[in-house]
């Protein structure tokens, strides 16, 4: 491991510690082995993982010999390092079976599309004893949205989840319904073990108590999917932002009003409604050096590229000035209610208008301060972007805002509260002669929402610090 890794990976568990996210409980004593297994998303583990084992080899001068699995979706590697040899065992069998694997300890990482759910958590906690939402156990991979496609000839306007969920439950059943030329649907969904197919039920199928219809085309694969919708100006489906490709991705129209386009910012920034994280668990730090040596890696700044490559969104930094934002400003002043908010959205404008803002965006595991692990490992990211010589000169504004319950002056608090929280985690991971005068903060309470207030997912996304730096 590089001095530069293990000196971001320090500052990250100081980090950790100081702001009270969670320390490392260890399970049941294991002991080290010359082979251990990555289980688990077919999302992750068909063309990012194996990206990353072969970035991570390269990166760190060892030989990377891939070889067959046992069935297909499997692969075996031959990690060597000199004379020492580690057998990696890669196993895409769905988000499940990470899990499985973790608990049976035939897996050190498990990849999954989607965050591990209270019964994961128990059964994983009662098999070896770690939570999985600790921060030594729950990792940030990467971010990917699921996006609407259709014929790239089809001008689909922007579709609320209601419509959409009529489309895949087959009660809209023609293009004419939303305004377009009359032709019959033809609808494209992922294999009922895919976590893509997992995650679209969860937002949009499951709310309302609907199911998929049942005469929907099903795909083994993303890709196959992609390219079944690329060829119908009927087709409607649904895939990653990795796989999108000769297809038109539509626009989310949140019920609020708020539109929703699917780019890679609204994703990174975790605005975009239909975005997800893609999650490695692990039972704390690898055993296993080459485990641990994977996952450092794979979290790491050099990771991103590869990331980037493979077509999910990663997690570098992205500026987008205020003039883009000018959509978002005039619903602010919409959504503006009492006169403490329409003067406060003023402020906002005043404030951003001579700054950029940059992808990270900041949330909280509840309702109060409590950082969650992307939030910890972000403040890092932050923190190393403005150590960078070319960022010398660079200030920081971190804006603290807050969804709609409760009191404006009590919310105004609570935002100035976790714009505090990120400002003391960015400043404890960078180095001692680092000016802390440029890191400020402000608070905004609950103007500017960046979704719903009136759905709690919506809520959620407003509990938020956005970073905001100058030219």
């Amino acid at each position: 491991m590089s001095v530069n890794r293990v000196r971001n990976a320090s500052r990250l568990w100081i980090a950790a510690a100081l702001l009270a996210a969670s320390t490392l409980r260890p399970g049941a004593a294991e002991a080290q082995s010359d082979e251990f297994g990555v289980y688990g998303s077919a999302t992750i583990g068909e063309a990012l993982m194996p990206a990353l084992i072969e970035a991570y080899a390269e990166n760190t001068g060892i030989a990377a010999i891939r070889g067959p699995g046992p069935y297909r979706g499997a692969a075996t590697y031959r990690l060597e390092r000199g004379d020492q040899v580690t057998i990696l065992h890669l196993r895409r069998r769905g988000s499940d079976s990470a899990f499985s694997g973790l608990a049976s300890r035939s897996a050190q990482i498990g990849m999954s599309s989607i965050p591990a759910d209270a019964r994961e958590r128990r059964f994983v906690r009662d098999a070896v004893g770690v939570d999985l939402l600790e921060t030594s156990s729950e990792h940030v991979l990467a971010l990917d949205g699921l996006a609407i496609i259709s014929h790239p000839n089809n001008p689909v306007p922007p579709l609320t989840f209601e419509q959409i969920a009529q489309i895949f439950s087959g009660e809209i059943r023609d293009w004419s319904e939303l305004g377009l030329p009359a032709r019959k649907f033809a609808v494209h969904a992922r294999d009922r073990i895919s976590g893509d197919q997992a995650a679209f039920e969860a937002q949009i199928l499951r709310p309302t108590n609907r199911i998929l219809r049942r005469f929907a085309v099903r795909h083994g694969s993303s890709a196959d999917l992609v390219a079944a919708v690329a060829a119908d100006p009927g087709a409607i489906g649904f895939a990653p932002f990795a796989f999108l490709k000769d297809v038109r991705a539509a626009a989310i129209a949140m019920p609020c009003g708020k539109i929703a386009a699917p780019t890679p910012f609204a994703v990174k920034a975790e605005e975009y409604p239909l975005q997800r994280r893609l999650f490695l668990y692990t039972r704390g730090w690898p055993e296993n050096p080459e485990a641990a040596g994977l996952l450092d890696f794979a979290l790491s700044d050099a990771a991103q590229p590869v990331i980037d490559r493979t077509g999910f969104v990663d997690q570098s930094l992205l500026r987008q000035g205020a003039a883009d934002f000018s959509d978002h400003l005039i619903f602010a002043m919409q959504s503006a209610g009492s006169r403490a908010e329409i003067d406060a959205t003023k402020r906002f404008a005043q404030v951003t208008r001579d700054r950029v803002r940059l992808s990270s965006t900041f949330r909280f595991r509840t309702g109060g301060e409590r950082l969650d692990a992307k939030a910890v490992a972000d403040a890092g990211r932050l923190a190393r972007w403005l150590e960078q010589p070319a960022n010398a000169a660079v200030e920081i504004l971190l804006i603290g805002f807050s969804d709609s319950v409760g009191g404006y002056n009590n919310n105004l608090r609570l935002s100035q509260a976790r714009a505090d929280a990120i400002r003391r985690a960015v400043l404890v991971q960078v180095g001692p002669d680092f000016d802390p005068n440029r890191v400020k903060t402000e608070a905004f309470a609950t103007v500017a929402p960046v979704a719903c207030n009136e759905i709690e997912s919506g809520r959620a996304s407003n509990r938020r610090v956005e970073a905001w730096v100058n030219r």
